[in-house]
Formats: structure tokens, sequence, C-alpha cells
């Protein structure tokens, strides 16, 4: 067992005992709840791109900056946001963004910016729904398919039960 001296605060001095862990030791840190790797865990999801996350911490700024300086305070985070909304590649955040300057815009009295911006957001959102569309139409040819592939595969399954010889053919010696 060692044994260390800790010094009080008036000169006088005390032993601690420190044991050395044992067999069972359960750890307090973070290797407590992180797993190793080889642990049958699922993994994590994947984070999103720096430029999704940036683009909503902007937007977010956007909002705050409007509440405490009005609508010219929160234009530059909200044109920062739509930039990298914009390299972020996900339609909605785009339309999202775009929706906010319109409104910025429109509040700052620049009609022609807040009629440009509102063009943009209707055409990601445009974007998005047809990619949904698209996404449904191919979710359901998929089903489609599943579901011919079942049925050939009873049905198969029944002619070749009616066609292999077994109990009640009547064939008896």
């Amino acid at each position: 067992m060692a044994t260390r001296h800790v010094s009080g605060g008036h000169g006088t001095s005390s032993q601690d005992n420190i044991e050395p862990p044992t067999r069972d030791f359960v750890p307090r840190g973070p290797e407590r709840c992180h797993p190793p790797p080889s642990s049958p865990c699922p993994p994590a999801p994947a984070p999103a791109r720096p430029s999704q996350a940036r683009a909503d911490a902007h937007a977010m700024l956007s909002l705050i900056a409007e509440q405490g300086g009005g609508a010219e305070a929160a234009l530059e985070d909200a044109r920062r946001a739509a930039e990298l909304a914009q390299a972020g590649g996900v339609v909605e955040q785009r339309a999202a963004a775009a929706e906010r300057l319109a409104q910025l815009h429109a509040a700052l009295g620049d009609t022609a910016a807040a009629e440009e911006q509102a063009a943009l957001a209707a055409a990601a959102h445009a974007e998005a729904a047809e990619k949904a569309a698209k996404e449904a139409r191919e979710r359901e040819e998929r089903e489609k398919k599943e579901s011919e592939d079942q049925s050939m595969a009873a049905v198969g399954g029944d002619e070749a039960a009616a066609e292999a010889p077994g109990v009640g053919d009547g064939d008896r010696d």
C-alpha cells in the first residue's frame, strides 16, 4: 500500500492511504461511457457536414442578432448561412436560408433583393418536392417488385409441391 504525505494549511501533516485499483475496478471517466471499438454497440450516426452545421449556427446567430439589433444586424449572419447552405448541398437548408434572407431584405425595404431570395427559395422548394416525388416513385416500384417476387416464389412453391410425388397422390401398391 502506497502512502503520501499531505501538508495541511498550518504546517501540520497527515497521511492518506492510496490503494491501487483492483481487478474489479469500474472506471468513472470517459472509458465507462464510451465502450471499446470491439463492443457490439451500433456505430454512432455520421455527423453533419461542417458547412451544414455552420450554416445552422449562422442562421441561429442571425435570429439572435435580429432580436437585439433588428434586420440590419441580422443580415450578415443570414448571408453567411445562405452561402454555407449552398455549399452543404441540403435543399431544405438552402430554401430556409433563402427565405430568411428574403424576410430580412423585405424588412429593410429592399424589395428587389427580397424577390430574388424568394425566387431562390421557391426554386429550392420545387427541387425538394421533385426529389421527394422521385424517391416515392422509386420506393413504390421497389415495393411492387418485392411483392411480385414474393408472389412468384409462393406460386413456384405451390407448383413444386403439386409436381412432387408424395403421400395422397393415388399411387398405391
